[in-house]
């Protein structure tokens, strides 16, 4: 990509990378910015905020006009030590401070996924065809106010006898995206928002990102 062009449309659009957007579009109690080069003077312009405590110098830890702002390292950065590192310390602080994280909680363990295909009326899943099955899996993920990651996805599409379009099996990544993805759309095009929705908010990628986009 041209470095030239993309400054040009970031100093363009700096007068968006504000709160006081966020706070008057979303009203949250908290915001999380993966981004260590975050421009402070202009994210927090019109705002009166100040620093406040965080016991791991990887996460500042901000507060303007009552919203809390956790400003981490970008997802890249993330790899000097791993991800999953920040996950503890960050709800901590949510602890520490009153704030509840409302996003649904991941299966974790083997034996949670196990359950959790039990579930899923197994016989169903083996005989729907690759969407359908995301679908039936995206409604369980719903009912339950869980979220999937792709490669926990990839794991039960592969035991359940669901190859891609090659014939091999599922990883996690690209392949599993697109599948979402086409699942997403394959709801969108037949009017059932509802159930796009939740195919939507079920899977994320490694850094927590929906998968079906």
């Amino acid at each position: 990509a041209d470095y030239k062009a993309w400054e040009q449309v970031k100093r363009a659009s700096m007068r968006f990378d504000k709160l006081s957007h966020i706070i008057e579009t979303l009203q949250p109690d908290s915001v999380v910015v993966m981004y260590r080069g975050m421009n402070r003077d202009t994210f927090f312009e019109g705002l009166d905020w100040c620093a406040a405590a965080s016991d791991d110098p990887a996460i500042q830890h901000s507060i303007a006009a009552g919203v809390h702002v956790f400003n981490l390292p970008h997802p890249t950065g993330m790899r000097k030590r791993r991800k999953e590192s920040f996950k503890e310390p960050l709800m901590a602080l949510f602890h520490h401070n009153g704030l509840k994280f409302t996003r649904g909680s991941f299966l974790k363990h083997d034996a949670e996924v196990r359950e959790f295909v039990h579930g899923l009326e197994r016989r169903s899943a083996k005989e729907a065809d690759k969407y359908a099955c995301i679908e039936l899996i995206a409604k369980q993920l719903d009912a339950d106010g869980c979220i999937m990651s792709a490669q926990c996805l990839a794991t039960i599409l592969n035991d359940l006898g669901h190859l891609t379009d090659y014939g091999t099996a599922y990883k996690g990544a690209r392949g599993t995206y697109r599948l979402i993805r086409g699942a997403y759309c394959r709801c969108e095009r037949r009017g059932n928002m509802g159930l796009a929705a939740a195919i939507a908010k079920a899977f994320v990628k490694p850094n927590g990102t929906y998968a079906y986009g």
